[in-house]
């Protein structure tokens, strides 16, 4: 999950007002747990290394000026599936 360690590290690294975590259907944390196309705020479906991720982003949450953001990374790999939950709070800094 190369690509999957790539963009945690890619979340934790960028500013708060960064375009890649931005809350894109606004729909706060009620779509905290959001998986797929069309529903997560971003979505990657990786077929080399099997594995699909989502992430969602909650701003003003759980403070203002704050974000929770959650990456879900599902492996597809053979023996079967597994998933794993990710959660950051990122603050903005004064």
């Amino acid at each position: 999950m190369v690509g999957a360690q790539d963009i945690i590290e890619r979340v934790v690294s960028v500013p708060y007002n960064h375009n890649d975590i931005v809350d894109t259907n606004g729909n706060g944390l009620g779509g905290l747990d959001d998986e797929g196309n069309g529903t997560a705020d971003f979505f990657e479906d990786n077929t080399v290394h099997n594995y699909t991720l989502s992430m969602n982003i909650a701003d003003n949450q759980p403070e203002n000026n704050t974000k929770t953001i959650r990456v879900i990374v599902e492996s597809n790999a053979p023996g079967g599936s597994k998933k794993a939950t990710y959660d950051f709070i990122k603050a903005q800094l004064p």
